[in-house]
């Protein structure tokens, strides 16, 4: 009969913990979906938070803690036990994930040929849960089922049943309206870290060159036909579909301000940016730069061009220089010094 309760009691025991790692990976599956596809930022809020700055750590800490800190036949919780308990597990997970992100940005922006984007970083953050959850499960199944680290769900479950019965009806709402003020404490966290406001969304917007295989901006300079990157950030916390039109502009200087006396369209861009990637859009153009005083402007929309594209109506504009006379520095600087 022992032997049977023990035999029960042990898979009862590894049902929990394989229930833990399939509740984590169907989580992690369906953050990963949100943020990839739902463009509602409260949603993605909600599902990113605890997957930036809870779940890496617990992974990890699962794999290098598989034991839980036991009592001693006294009572007394054993100090050499090299497990952790649920309080040190969770500050620890909060501590580990936050020390995580900034090494895996660092990695990624340096090593990775995608850059240092959403989609990347919640990708590799997900496999690195996925891998930890697994080898983490497998490494507390090989301990004594007393040294064993689960989530203790079963007395959880136990201890809300008995105040809610004992406790009559008013230990059991109290019970309710704290689980509830934690749920909404952390929606309230993570959408305040996660959604941006509106006075913090742009679009960042610059042009770039191959200097030697090396991309450098462009600067005031004379230009030859030739190709040009134009590098667009995406933080406006959506996914938007920027057009691009290139122009050519004839400045001149009316003797107290610099004046386009005429504008010419040279090409339409067109691309899609997830929301906080940057894409670079290889291109090529041929502007004239038999007259003086030419420069290439790039005028950014981000709701589609109107009939008539013009550097006011522009969401994001960029410039240089096509021409370098004396006449051209002497107006950029003073374009410059107004901006």
């Amino acid at each position: 009969m022992t032997n049977t309760a023990d035999s029960w009691g042990h898979r009862f025991h590894i049902g929990l913990l394989v229930g833990e790692v399939v509740v984590v990976l169907v989580f992690v599956a369906v953050a990963a979906f949100t943020v990839f596809s739902v463009s509602f930022p409260p949603a993605r809020a909600v599902v990113g938070l605890p997957l930036l700055v809870f779940l890496p750590g617990y992974a990890l800490l699962t794999v290098l803690f598989p034991s839980r800190r036991f009592q001693t036949r006294y009572g007394a919780l054993d100090a050499f036990s090299s497990g952790i308990d649920g309080v040190e597990r969770v500050a620890l997970s909060l501590g580990v994930s936050l020390a995580l992100l900034p090494m895996i940005g660092l990695a990624l922006w340096t090593l990775s040929p995608h850059g240092f984007g959403v989609r990347v970083l919640v990708g590799v953050l997900s496999a690195e849960i996925g891998i930890g959850m697994i080898y983490g499960a497998y490494r507390r199944i090989q301990l004594p089922r007393s040294q064993r680290y689960r989530l203790p769900v079963d007395r959880w479950l136990s201890r809300l049943w008995s105040d809610g019965v004992t406790g009559g009806l008013f230990g059991a709402t109290m019970n309710v309206v704290l689980a509830l003020s934690v749920v909404v404490a952390v929606v309230a966290l993570g959408y305040g870290v996660l959604v941006p406001h509106e006075s913090e969304t742009y679009t960042g917007v610059s042009i770039l060159s191959d200097d030697d295989g090396e991309l450098t901006f462009v600067n005031n300079s004379t230009a030859t036909d030739g190709e040009l990157t134009l590098s667009i950030e995406n933080h406006e916390g959506r996914t938007i579909t920027y057009t691009i039109v290139v122009v050519v502009e004839r400045i001149g200087h009316d003797g107290q301000r610099m004046v386009v006396r005429s504008s010419e369209e040279l090409q339409r861009l067109e691309t899609t940016v997830e929301a906080g990637e940057t894409r670079r859009v290889n291109h090529t153009v041929s502007p004239p730069t038999e007259e003086a005083n030419l420069r290439l402007r790039y005028l950014v929309y981000k709701d589609g061009p109107p009939a008539i594209p013009t550097a006011d109506n522009a969401y994001r504009t960029a410039y240089f220089w096509l021409t370098d006379t004396e006449e051209t520095q002497r107006i950029a600087s003073q374009d410059a010094r107004k901006e």
